[in-house]
């Protein structure tokens, strides 16, 4: 007979056979097959039943085991938010993360100031391109549903706890935030927080919305428009320049085609000079060339930058990212421009400078185009774009741009965190704080009062100079008078 797994085998009987022909013996005959017929299909049966039944003891067994295995609490269960040794500055909101064994879902404790402490389940991971490189971490923050996190954020799900390493003042972003919602841009709230790894201090971090949930949940755009290193998001050039966008979120495939579209149309308004306040907000977009060029961060314009598409048109949404802004950094390959003046002062319009390579730990990697801010400088030196330009400079100056309320402003702040910020100081003190970069000042890396000076001298000796050459943009770049 065939075995059922496919083998040829010999049985007692079939072994006895004697053919098949004339002469063939009685065990031969029908009633010889008929029987082993019924042997055959009562041998083939009894592995299926001994199968069965196997299976079905090891099923009791595993079973068994798990009922009887003691009832293991999860780390949420185990964290006591009370505790006095997780409840330590009562001058800021503190935050203790803790951390179980898949590394991505965490526990955090919660303590604000004249409150009970708060537990919260919540999933991280690092964040950032080269700033996951430095000691000092920045958080991707997810909690497991939306709830007022900080009293002072509204309610959403997705949260960055940001601290730029090398930003010794730890003001360039959150003072960048609060210009731009005092302009009328749409800014992102923020709180600043101690933040513990366990019972560990990770220094003075602050949370903030992540700008595409919280832009997503206020203006519920049709689409949104990053331009920023292609990541998930496939990438596209506007018309003919090299500067790359992508849409990271839409509402459909008509939003994602529209968005596309209003983009290309964008870019056709920039080349040819024209119509371009039919396709985008002029005031949210000059908005954001105000803090664009009062920074001068390294990054300018073509990364971390947000724009979002609703009712037919473009807007510009938060800003962010401006830790390499305000006079950080002072290599000429950031700050040259068509006529080769390296101009890592407050000198030159930003938006005129080259981007053609950037440092990668301990080589320079190139971008592959001749600029890539070639669209912004297009867009800057169109005339419908900086006549609005001038207009809105001047009338900020008059207020939130005024010397007067940039000092008042950095001395509040610097006053609020001053203990967090020597703290967090003392904490990495044996790290050279400005990385891999070529940073204008080594020595205020290590002195937070000194940053916080030059952060002010900054911006006012940059307001006075575009004071002063407001007036000078047209339709074409030319050198600086130094």
């Amino acid at each position: 007979m065939r075995h059922r797994y496919g083998s040829v085998t010999d049985s007692p009987k079939s072994s006895s056979l004697q053919g098949s022909g004339p002469g063939a013996g009685p065990e031969d005959g029908p009633s010889s097959r008929n029987k082993n017929h019924k042997s055959e299909e009562k041998a083939s049966k009894q592995p299926c039943i001994i199968y069965f039944l196997c299976g079905f003891f090891a099923f009791l067994l595993i079973a068994t085991c798990i009922l009887l295995e003691p009832n293991t609490p999860s780390l949420y269960e185990t964290i006591d938010c009370n505790d006095s040794e997780y409840l330590c500055a009562d001058w800021s909101p503190t935050i203790h993360l803790f951390s179980s064994a898949d590394s991505e879902s965490h526990v955090v404790c919660l303590k604000q100031m004249n409150t009970d402490a708060k537990k919260i389940e919540v999933k991280t991971h690092m964040r950032g391109h080269v700033s996951v490189l430095f000691p000092k971490k920045q958080l991707d923050m997810t909690v497991s549903k939306s709830t007022k996190f900080l009293s002072q954020l509204p309610v959403v799900t997705h949260f960055v706890i940001g601290a730029p390493f090398i930003d010794t003042s730890y003001m360039r972003n959150t003072f960048t935030f609060d210009l731009f919602e005092k302009m009328g841009g749409l800014s992102l709230p923020y709180q600043y927080l101690d933040l513990y790894s366990g019972a560990e201090d990770q220094g003075l971090h602050y949370a903030v919305p992540h700008p595409i949930h919280y832009l997503w949940k206020v203006e519920h755009p049709d689409a949104i428009v990053v331009f920023d290193w292609c990541k998930d998001s496939p990438c596209f050039k506007p018309g003919i320049y090299s500067t790359q966008f992508s849409i990271t979120k839409w509402k459909n495939d008509q939003a994602l085609k529209e968005g596309k579209d209003l983009m290309q149309a964008f870019a056709t308004a920039v080349q040819q000079g024209i119509g371009i306040s039919q396709i985008v907000d002029l005031k949210s977009l000059v908005r954001s060339i105000i803090i664009e060029e009062l920074a001068k961060d390294i990054d300018g314009y073509v990364f971390s930058n947000y724009f979002y598409v609703k009712k037919g048109k473009i807007f510009h949404g938060p800003v962010w990212d401006w830790h390499m802004g305000y006079g950080f950094m002072c290599d000429p390959m950031y700050f040259t421009n068509q006529f080769g003046q390296a101009l890592t002062g407050v000198e030159g319009w930003h938006a005129d400078t080259i981007r053609h390579q950037h440092a990668w730990v301990d080589h320079i990697v190139d971008e592959g185009v001749p600029n890539y801010r070639d669209f912004f400088l297009a867009l800057f030196h169109t005339p419908e774009v900086y006549a609005e330009f001038q207009r809105e400079w001047k009338l900020q100056r008059a207020g939130p741009l005024s010397d007067e309320s940039v000092v008042a402003y950095l001395a509040a702040t610097t006053t609020e965190i001053t203990w967090g910020a020597v703290r967090d100081q003392v904490l990495w003190s044996n790290e050279y704080r400005c990385s891999l970069f070529h940073c204008c000042d080594p020595v205020a890396s290590t002195n937070f009062g000194a940053s916080a000076t030059n952060l002010q001298d900054w911006i006012l000796a940059r307001t006075k100079w575009i004071d002063e050459n407001i007036d000078t943009i047209s339709t074409e770049p030319k050198p600086v008078q130094l």
